[in-house]
């Protein structure tokens, strides 16, 4: 194995373990807020739903991001157009799969972190419904 494939898988590791990490803070944080977990990272091809939740009589699809400094783009701004698409297209695979959900009333909330500030939540992020 080279340096530069160990760096880069070991890159790779700490964002991703540091993803988790603030989908833990994210997950916790709705819970606080009322909102019951119903499934985390369920992955489809083509789309990755960070959490989901059954928050204020709603089917919350919840998206967790994070930056680190904001002179990089705020979080909010890497929802980009293939993004919303990917996870509208996951979120649809995951109601296939649990048919008894299709007909609650359901939105797309996004949690982000900015540095180590507080949770931030934006409620209806993606309007696709």
């Amino acid at each position: 194995m080279s340096i530069s494939t160990t760096k880069k898988n070991s890159g790779q590791h700490s964002k991703r373990a540091r993803g988790q990490y603030f989908e833990q803070i994210a997950e916790a944080y709705l819970v606080q807020q009322g909102g019951e977990l119903i499934d985390r990272n369920t992955t489809y091809k083509g789309g990755e739903l960070d959490l989901i939740f059954w928050l204020e009589n709603h089917l919350v699809f919840v998206e967790v991001r994070y930056r680190e400094q904001a002179d990089h783009g705020h979080p909010l701004e890497t929802i980009t157009h293939t993004k919303q698409q990917r996870l509208l297209k996951a979120a649809r695979i995951f109601l296939q799969h649990h048919p008894q959900l299709q007909n609650q009333p359901m939105r797309f909330d996004i949690v982000y972190f900015l540095a180590n500030e507080q949770p931030n939540w934006l409620k209806n992020a993606i309007i696709a419904w």
